[in-house]
C-alpha cells in the first residue's frame, strides 16, 4: 500500500458507493437479476430488454471525478468463495481476473476497496443449510454451523492474502428474515449445543401453543436464552473473523453493512460489534422513503452508535424498499445525515445509469 493512499485514508470521511460487476470486467449499468425482474413487475415498469455495462476502468474514472473514495465491491462466487466452484470455472482460468484490474485501477485513483463478504447460500453443502420449526430444510447458510462459519473465514482470509484490499465489508451477517423461511435454525446441531448448554430443547419454544402446560415465565425466559443464542452465532462470526484478519498482519479495515433499529428480528446485534471493537466502523440502512421517518431512523442510529466508532449512512437510491425521486431528495437526506451526527455516506443502487446522473450533484455536497 502506497503512502499517498495511507494519507487519503486517514484524512478523509468516507464518499463510498456498492458497485459489481462480471468475469469481463463490465459493471451493469442496470441490475436485472431475478429479484429485480420481479420488484419492476410489482412497480409496474417496462421489462429490460437489454443490459448496458461500462468497463471498470471507465466507472471507476467516473467515480475517482465525482469525489467518491471508496467502492465496495460485490465479487462473483468464483472469485469469493472459489473451493465452492469447479476448477474450470475458477478465476484461475479465466482470461483476466476483473477483482484485480479493479483494485489496481482504483487504488491509482486513491479509492479505497472493500470486497463484500456475506452469508452465502449458492452451491454450499445441503447439511449447512437452516431448518425452520416445522423441520424444513431452508437453502440459507446456518451461522449456528462451525463447518460453515469456518469456511466463510478461510474464504476471506484467502481473498486478503491474494488482493490487496483495503478492508472487509460485512453484509447480510444474521438470519433471514422469518417471512422468507420461517422461524430458524432448528436444526439438530443448533438444537443438541442449546440443549447442552440450557437443559432444554428449543424446539419446545416453537410450538409452546400446543403446550399449554408451559409456564409462561419459562417461556420467556427460554425465548430470551435462544434469541442470544443466535445473536452469539453472528457475533461468534464476526470476532472470529476479526481475528483472523489480524493473523494475517495486513492492515485490513472491518465495515459491516447492518440493518439499523430492526436487527434484533434477525438476532443481528451489531451494537454488541462495535463494543468489543470487532467493527472499525459501519453502515446501516438508511433505506427509508419518508424524510420525517428517515430522521427519526438517522437520530436513532446515531444513538445508539454514540460515537464508539465511524458512522455512515447508506443511502438507497433505488432498492427494493423503494427509491428517491430526484437527486434534490437525496441531497436532502444527506444533510440529515450530517446534521444527526453521521461522518459520510455509501450509496447502493440498482440503476447505476440513474445514480450516475447524480454524481455531480452529490460530488457537491460537503459532509
Amino acid at each position: 500500500m502506497d503512502n499517498l493512499r495511507k494519507e487519503e485514508k486517514g484524512k478523509d470521511k468516507i464518499r463510498g458507493i456498492y458497485i459489481g460487476f462480471d468475469r469481463e470486467g463490465r459493471v451493469p449499468l442496470l441490475c436485472n437479476c431475478d429479484f429485480c425482474k420481479k420488484q419492476r413487475r410489482i412497480w409496474g415498469e417496462k421489462p429490460v430488454a437489454k443490459i448496458e455495462y461500462v468497463s471498470v476502468k471507465e466507472k471507476v474514472k467516473e467515480l475517482a471525478d465525482n469525489n467518491i473514495n471508496l467502492i465496495l465491491a460485490f465479487l462473483p462466487e468464483e472469485i469469493s468463495y472459489p473451493s465452492l466452484c469447479p476448477p474450470e470455472k475458477r478465476v484461475s482460468s479465466w482470461n483476466k481476473d476483473p477483482f484485480q484490474d479493479l483494485i489496481d485501477e482504483s487504488h491509482r485513483n486513491n479509492i479505497q476497496v472493500y470486497p463484500i463478504v456475506y452469508f452465502t447460500s449458492k452451491n454450499i453443502p445441503a447439511d449447512w443449510y437452516m431448518t425452520n420449526a416445522a423441520g424444513k430444510k431452508v437453502p440459507y447458510g446456518d451461522p449456528g454451523n462451525y463447518k460453515y462459519r469456518e469456511f466463510l473465514i478461510e474464504s476471506v482470509v484467502n481473498l486478503v492474502k491474494k488482493y490487496d484490499v483495503d478492508g472487509i465489508s460485512l453484509d447480510y451477517i444474521r438470519y433471514v428474515e422469518m417471512e422468507l423461511t420461517g422461524d430458524c435454525c432448528y436444526c439438530d446441531t443448533c438444537r443438541k449445543n442449546f440443549k447442552r448448554k440450557y437443559g432444554f430443547d428449543p424446539i419446545v419454544l416453537a410450538i409452546s401453543g400446543k403446550n399449554p402446560g408451559l409456564r409462561e415465565q419459562s417461556l420467556k425466559t427460554g425465548q430470551y436464552l435462544w434469541d442470544k443464542e443466535r445473536n452469539d452465532n453472528c457475533t461468534i462470526f464476526v470476532r472470529d473473523l476479526k481475528k483472523a484478519i489480524c493473523e494475517t498482519k495486513k492492515e485490513i479495515k472491518l465495515s459491516s453493512y447492518v440493518w439499523g433499529t430492526a436487527s434484533r428480528l434477525v438476532f443481528q446485534n451489531w451494537s454488541e460489534w462495535i463494543e468489543n471493537k470487532l467493527l472499525d466502523w459501519v453502515n446501516p440502512s438508511g433505506y427509508d422513503y419518508d424524510l420525517d421517518s428517515f430522521k427519526r431512523r438517522c437520530i436513532e442510529l446515531a444513538f445508539i452508535v454514540n460515537k464508539r466508532c465511524p458512522l455512515y449512512i447508506t443511502l438507497g437510491q433505488h432498492t427494493s424498499h423503494g427509491k428517491v425521486k430526484n437527486v434534490e431528495e437525496l441531497i436532502e437526506m444527506m444533510k440529515i445525515a450530517r446534521e444527526t451526527g453521521f461522518d459520510g455516506f455509501v450509496l447502493f443502487t440498482h440503476s447505476h445509469k440513474v445514480l450516475s446522473s447524480y454524481l455531480p450533484s452529490i460530488k457537491r455536497f460537503k459532509f
